[in-house]
Formats: C-alpha cells, structure tokens, sequence
C-alpha cells in the first residue's frame, strides 16, 4: 500500500510542478481561488487507459502505472 501512496504522490507532484504541464490538480475555480481539483487528477492517472499513446516512451512521464511499476522495482531493489 505505501507504495502506491509514494508513486501516486511523485506522480501529482510531477503533474503539478511540470513546466509543461503544472495545474492538473490544483487550478483555480470560477472565482479565481486557488484549489485542489481531485477529478483532474483522477482523469489523469486513467486517461492511459483510454489514450494508448501514453504507453510510448516519450509519454511515460504523464502515466501514472509507469510511475508505480518503476517505484514497485525500485522497493525491490532496494529489500532484497
């Protein structure tokens, strides 16, 4: 469980301080306050189940299962 808690929070803060990207969850609402945004960050960890072209290479930093496989090997590693 821990590990999908430290992948998932690698990933969001990815997201968020992204140059590219940044704002995925934490966005500012219809009255110009700043707040969390708890579905775009759910849209984005499924998004590549939807879209296989997160599955490339040069998108494995926007997918979250990428993200968790490499923190799972890693907590291998580092065990054993």
């Amino acid at each position: 469980m821990y590990i999908f808690l430290i992948s998932l929070f690698v990933y969001l803060t990815y997201l968020e301080l992204s140059p590219g990207l940044g704002n995925i969850w934490f966005r500012y609402n219809s009255n110009n306050i700043r707040c969390i945004n708890i579905l775009g960050a759910i849209s984005m960890i499924l998004y590549p189940l939807k879209n296989l072209t997160f599955w490339y290479i040069q998108n494995w930093d926007l997918n979250f299962f990428i993200y968790y496989i490499l923190i799972k090997i890693l907590s291998y590693i580092w065990t054993n």
